[in-house]
């Protein structure tokens, strides 16, 4: 009987100490992924609140930034006007070349170059820009004079067909009257050159 009972003490032993081991084991694994989580939603509260920082960072800049162009309108005006004017200059500068090279491969000498947004009539007043020609410019191109006057209608026919879209607006000639001009030669006003701009 006793040696029932102490087998059956030795047993409980054996049975209570892996239990507990079981226990412990449980218990570490446990405390082990509570720890993990917690250092994991610790990591996402931190990147959360960095994100919420830094946004409101970019809005306070934007807000700065939109105040600022508000007290700097006139600034602001006067930098979009030398973006179009280097804009425009660079395309005057396109139009100048193609008529110096349509002028020398006709034989005629350019002296002056005058852009304008609008037309002029024969007696110099402005005339209002036709509906649809929101991009046009004009130049008044004036000649070396007297002209022969083949020489002059050549330079007339190169403008005409051109690849820079040109077109002869305004044109007033007339006889050469000095002594030294050559025969077939005529002067010729400033001429008025349409050019269609992007």
């Amino acid at each position: 009987m006793n040696d029932f009972l102490a087998k059956n003490a030795q047993r409980f032993r054996v049975t209570l100490i892996v239990a507990l081991t079981f226990a412990v084991i449980i218990a570490t694994t446990l405390v082990v992924l509570a720890v993990q989580y917690s250092e994991n939603y610790a990591d996402e509260v931190k990147q959360t609140v960095y994100d919420a920082n830094t946004s409101q960072d970019k809005i306070n800049t934007i807000t700065n930034l939109s105040q600022q162009l508000a007290k700097n309108q006139t600034s602001v005006a006067h930098v979009e006007k030398i973006v179009a004017d280097s804009k425009s200059y660079a395309y005057q500068d396109l139009i100048i070349n193609d008529l110096r090279t349509m002028a020398d491969k006709a034989g005629v000498k350019i002296t002056s170059f005058d852009f304008s947004d609008t037309a002029t009539t024969a007696d110099g007043k402005p005339v209002a820009k036709p509906t649809g020609s929101l991009h046009t410019k004009f130049v008044n191109v004036t000649l070396d004079n007297p002209v022969k006057y083949t020489s002059f209608l050549n330079f007339l026919h190169y403008i005409e067909l051109n690849n820079t879209k040109m077109q002869i607006s305004n044109i007033t000639i007339s006889a050469a009257t000095e002594d030294d001009a050559p025969a077939g030669s005529i002067t010729s006003e400033a001429l008025e050159i349409e050019v269609y701009v992007k």
